[in-house]
């Protein structure tokens, strides 16, 4: 009589052991995979070209650059003013990749540009 109970015991147990050693591994596994995607779309220095508009409406607008591939870059920094002279002309900014934010899937904290040389 005693051999049923005890059989009873091993199947839950041999069960349980792996059920909650699996659980484990996949909180471990998605934690890691959590922290790779942070860290890909971390900081870095960018360097984009292409032209630079203003979108939005009035008094809501945001300094874009746009490149060749249709990407949409926010431009954001203490030269966003002084970039504002070169709307609908190509541009070369560098500075650090920042994360998306709102409606942004790109930014771009720009820290120097240059205009390209057009006689090339």
């Amino acid at each position: 009589m005693h051999v049923v109970p005890n059989m009873r015991r091993f199947c839950i147990i041999s069960f349980l052991v792996p059920f909650y050693a699996l659980m484990c591994l996949t909180v471990l596994l998605s934690s890691c995979m959590v922290n790779a995607v942070d860290s890909e779309e971390g900081h870095g220095m960018l360097a984009v070209t292409g032209k630079i508009r203003l979108v939005g409406n009035e008094p809501f607008t945001h300094l874009v650059i746009t490149t060749d591939g249709g990407k949409d870059y926010l431009i954001q920094g203490d030269l966003e003013k002084e970039l504002r002279a070169f709307q609908y002309q190509t541009v070369i900014v560098t500075g650090e990749k920042l994360p998306p934010k709102g409606e942004f899937k790109y930014r771009i904290e720009v820290r120097e540009y240059s205009i390209p040389d057009s006689t090339k």
